[in-house]
């Protein structure tokens, strides 16, 4: 009950915030993965959350809270990449509705039994160890539902301040490029490219590879269009 009336507060608390964030809504620069990649980084991780949004408002007030995570660690020397993957048992929003376990693959018992959102974090926080990375996701959502998990649970992990300092959104880069005026998903992103999704949709690990994958299409794609420029300027 404790849980429940906290997640109310919190719900009530964001909504005054966005209130008065959308009157002086502006539109916000696309912050680009080579703006921010300097030669201190030495790793790009792409990462995708799967969240328990229950779609009845009156159960969870429209805030998700996360249920696993998905990982793809890209070192940007060797070209190597590793992985990361953890269901997560959610604090306050804790009985998945049937939408979301159909979406997921994820059963009720999985996230009962799994680690809590600190467990899991301070794991990925030592899986990332001591690298400089950048974090990337497909949208905005990911970071504001880690953000919304910490703070709603009380902590202030340093590994979430390290997300949050070093993300990317780059499905607002890859959009700007297409020079879309709506939010393309990843599915269409990679069948721009002529490219199947592999894996699952809405498995988080599934979903961070296939960003990756997406990721190296449109670094190739850069690197020939600019090759092109270069050439027609001589």
């Amino acid at each position: 009950m404790e849980n429940k009336q906290q997640y109310k507060n919190y719900y009530r608390l964001n909504k005054l915030k966005n209130n008065k964030s959308n009157k002086k809504k502006k539109v916000l620069k696309v912050i680009k993965i080579n703006d921010k990649l300097t030669s201190e980084f030495t790793s790009i991780i792409f990462f995708d959350l799967e969240m328990n949004c229950s779609f009845h408002k009156e159960e969870n007030h429209g805030v998700g809270e996360t249920i696993s995570i998905g990982a793809v660690k890209y070192k940007i020397s060797t070209e190597e990449t590793t992985d990361f993957y953890s269901i997560i048992r959610p604090t306050f929003n804790n009985v998945m509705s049937s939408k979301i376990i159909e979406l997921t693959n994820l059963l009720q018992d999985e996230v009962n039994e799994a680690k809590s959102f600190k467990e899991v974090l301070l794991t990925l926080e030592d899986w990332v160890k001591q690298e400089k990375c950048i974090f990337v996701s497909w949208g905005p959502d990911d970071i504001r539902v880690l953000l919304g998990d910490n703070d709603r649970n009380g902590y202030k992990l340093d590994i979430i301040n390290t997300i949050k300092t070093n993300f990317i959104d780059f499905q607002s880069e890859y959009g700007l490029h297409r020079k879309s005026n709506q939010a393309i998903s990843l599915k269409n992103a990679l069948t721009y490219y002529k490219v199947e999704f592999e894996g699952s949709q809405h498995n988080a690990l599934d979903d961070a590879h296939n960003l990756f994958r997406v990721y190296k299409k449109y670094k190739e794609e850069i690197i020939y269009i600019n090759s092109i420029d270069n050439e027609n300027s001589k």
